[in-house]
């Protein structure tokens, strides 16, 4: 046996063994074991081998918060296949797509765009259905943050159209009918996210079917059919205790029950101003509920996470003149900061 094929079967075995800690999501465990596969397949020099050990160290990099290193291991990566012929494979690909999700995550939309679809060309030649539809998602998810629901169902439309049974259609249809929803498509809105609930069957998938409860009360919210979306909003919360939930119900309370209502804002200020940061995430108008049900208390939170979104959704972007957002900037006295009025 000559050095390279001993190298590569040690490589192998430290890589399986790495991603045997990855189904225990151990993502410790697992760096640790990809470190040493790395240093392995340097060693003898397998470029291909190099590129998707460093696309996993990124991944677990991601998983445990490190952004930066996430951000070091997807570039070093791409670095290595600028000096190959390497470029038409799926790792290429996936690596482009989560430095456009780290983009995305660090309100470079513009940058974050431009990634998304050069990893989708290259998705395309290697048709990887997986890899193509993650980078329709994240286009999706751009023009949602913008307010753009016409071109953001378009996406998910077209994600959903590359039908790939290693991914669940459930976050599709729930952002498919939260767009439908904002939009005012109410009744598409239900067929949609009746859909995802359909498929929340896992245990796995609790904080999914939550969300997907929530945004049908949401949307029954809008229709003013009150005491459908407080039952569907009751759902939600004994599923997971989300601040959106709560403060849902906190708003539809107020009209029968100021000091339930009052209570229920409370808690759920207390857990939105716990959750992290998510660019994701509009809070809008649990923000304008907590402010117009508790005054003054709320105001600090409120600025505090527009702030953070005008870091990521640039002020130059329509969404900041909608109604929704106008009114929420003007209860906190930041109105100027886009009108410059």
């Amino acid at each position: 046996m000559n050095n390279e094929s001993r190298f590569g079967d040690v490589c192998t075995i430290l890589e399986k063994r790495a991603k045997e800690y990855l189904k225990l999501r151990l993502f410790e465990n697992a760096r640790m074991e990809f470190l040493g596969a790395l240093n392995v397949a340097r060693s003898y020099g397998d470029l291909y081998r190099e590129c998707g050990i460093l696309l996993h160290l990124g991944n677990c990099a991601y998983e445990l918060k490190n952004l930066t290193q996430a951000k070091d291991c997807y570039e070093n990566a791409l670095a290595v296949y600028e000096k190959s012929d390497l470029k038409d494979s799926d790792v290429y690909a996936r690596l482009l797509c989560n430095l456009a999700n780290l983009g995305l995550q660090g309100g470079m939309l513009d940058r974050a765009n431009l990634l998304y679809r050069d990893a989708y060309t290259v998705a395309h030649q290697v048709r990887s259905l997986k890899t193509q539809r993650i980078c329709i998602e994240g286009q999706a998810a751009i023009a949602g943050l913008r307010e753009e629901w016409d071109l953001a169902i378009t996406f998910y439309q077209e994600a959903l159209s590359l039908s790939d049974p290693q991914i669940l259609d459930t976050y599709l249809y729930t952002n498919l009918g939260y767009c439908y929803s904002q939009k005012g498509s109410y009744a598409v809105a239900t067929e949609s996210l009746q859909q995802a609930l359909s498929l929340c069957q896992s245990a796995s998938l609790i904080d999914v079917k939550a969300s997907c409860l929530f945004k049908l009360g949401l949307n029954a919210e809008r229709q003013d059919n009150w005491d459908e979306a407080l039952e569907f909003y009751r759902q939600s919360y004994a599923l997971v205790e989300s601040p959106e939930a709560g403060i849902g119900s906190a708003r539809l309370c107020s009209q029968f029950s100021k000091s339930l209502a009052y209570f229920l804002a409370v808690q759920g200020q207390k857990l939105l101003e716990e959750k992290e940061f998510d660019p994701l995430m509009d809070y809008t108008l649990e923000w304008t509920t907590l402010i117009e049900l508790q005054g003054a208390s709320a105001l600090g939170g409120a600025r505090l996470w527009l702030d953070q979104m005008l870091h990521v959704v640039p002020r130059s972007v329509p969404c900041w003149n909608n109604p929704p957002k106008r009114h929420l900037l003007e209860l906190c006295g930041m109105k100027m900061l886009i009108t410059g009025s």
